[in-house]
């Protein structure tokens, strides 16, 4: 039975592109034609990382050390996640002119947030819905001006938060109309979790980015980096695309990060342990560089085995 070790070095190589560590082989370096490339196409598409990965083929011109059904493939999945970024823009206009119209500040969230302050690529982060933050006491309203919007509520979708008591325990209800998916918060993390994050912080230090001519929000990059970790932590550490994003933050804007701030903060919201696992993660397995100087004052150990391999398997 094959570990598939050489296939994840190469996975690993085009999930850590977008910050190009130059201590490691490269994508080019490392595709080959004796590689299990069915295996190569699965993960990749799992993890969310094939437009990187098709990306890096292209660029070091191997294109010969793939077979051809798989390198088209990609090719194919690269200008879908093109397309579909750009046409799930489109669908944000509206809803962003009706959201100002009456006055509701709208922050973008992940994907959405990520292509347009992080990723020179918009097709290297496929995000399949928009996730849009919106003040609590602005959520009845901004529901009405979704419905007005032919959006139609996603019902009992939820878990473990039913319905009923969304409003007081949950974080988001979702809409969809004409294949697009809004998931509209007003937090960043249901009530029954063991967090209990400070929203209004990541309002007043909110930064504003134009979406094709109209007006949206953006958190910081470090409040940016502590949501990824929370997202991260949601979803039990098991993509390597949302890696990536806390990987290519830290890059981009690391050497102007107050990281000392950004520690007291996630103390502060009782994320530290969640701050700490998912950058020791990025480090262990993308090398990103975070000095251990950063993170030590966070906490001390190192991320748990079984966090490690929910990414590596």
């Amino acid at each position: 039975m094959t570990n598939h070790l050489f296939e994840k070095e190469l996975l690993f190589a085009a999930a850590r592109s977008p910050f190009k560590s130059n201590r490691q082989k490269t994508v080019g370096e490392l595709a080959t034609p004796s590689l299990d490339w069915d295996y190569v196409l699965a993960i990749s598409r799992r993890h969310g990382i094939a437009p990187l990965l098709f990306q890096e083929l292209a660029q070091a011109k191997v294109a010969n050390q793939v077979p051809t059904g798989t390198y088209e493939t990609l090719r194919r999945i690269y200008l879908s996640s093109l397309m579909g970024n750009r046409r799930l823009y489109q669908k944000l206009l509206p809803v962003l002119d009706a959201f100002d119209d009456h006055s509701v500040p709208t922050m973008l969230l992940k994907g959405a947030a990520l292509c347009l302050t992080t990723y020179t690529d918009m097709a290297l982060r496929p995000f399949g819905d928009l996730d849009i933050l919106v003040p609590q006491n602005k959520v009845h309203l901004c529901q009405g001006l979704m419905e007005e919007l032919g959006y139609i509520l996603v019902e009992n979708n939820y878990f473990p938060v039913p319905d009923e008591l969304n409003d007081q325990l949950g974080c988001e209800w979702t809409y969809h109309c004409d294949r697009a998916v809004i998931e509209l918060h007003w937090d960043l993390i249901d009530k029954l979790a063991p967090f209990r994050v400070d929203i209004s912080s990541f309002w007043d230090d909110a930064e504003e980015v134009e979406v094709e001519g109209n007006r949206a929000l953006v958190m910081n990059p470090r409040n940016q980096l502590i949501h990824l970790c929370l997202h991260q932590y949601k979803h039990h550490w098991n993509h390597l695309r949302d890696l990536t994003d806390v990987a290519l933050i830290v890059d981009k804007f690391g050497p102007c990060l107050d990281w000392e701030l950004l520690y007291s903060v996630a103390r502060a919201q009782g994320l530290e342990r969640c701050v700490y696992y998912t950058l020791a993660l990025a480090n262990q397995v993308l090398d990103a560089s975070i000095p251990d100087s950063q993170l030590a004052p966070l906490l001390d150990g190192s991320p748990p085995s079984r966090i490690a391999r929910s990414t590596r398997d």
